[in-house]
């Protein structure tokens, strides 16, 4: 009998089903930017590098949250923001890296 999954699992399978072309593209970018301090990745740039040169759906992208990755890469040592326009704003939506100091 199948019961209510706990958030753990629930990011997990959501982790799960992000295609690595996804983290391929901020990989690239990031390695691309590494320097000292803030790397800015803007939102468009990622889903036109899905789009155009991988051939995936804007749609399925944004409807299925392949952009949240988030939590995956302050996992993985990285403070993470993400910041997009509010009401009467205008502006490209971007994340922010920044390597954390280690311990």
């Amino acid at each position: 009998m199948a019961g209510p999954i706990t958030p753990k699992e629930a990011m997990a399978a959501h982790t799960g089903s992000i295609p690595e072309v996804v983290f391929d593209v901020f990989n690239k970018l990031l390695a691309e930017r590494w320097a000292p301090g803030k790397i800015i990745i803007k939102q468009s740039e990622v889903v036109a590098e899905l789009e155009c040169a991988l051939g995936l759906d804007r749609k399925e992208v944004f409807d299925k949250g392949w952009l949240d990755v988030e939590a995956l890469y302050e996992k993985a040592g990285w403070a993470v923001k993400y910041d997009k326009p509010g009401y009467c704003e205008e502006y490209d939506a971007f994340w922010e890296f920044t390597a954390r100091a280690k311990k």
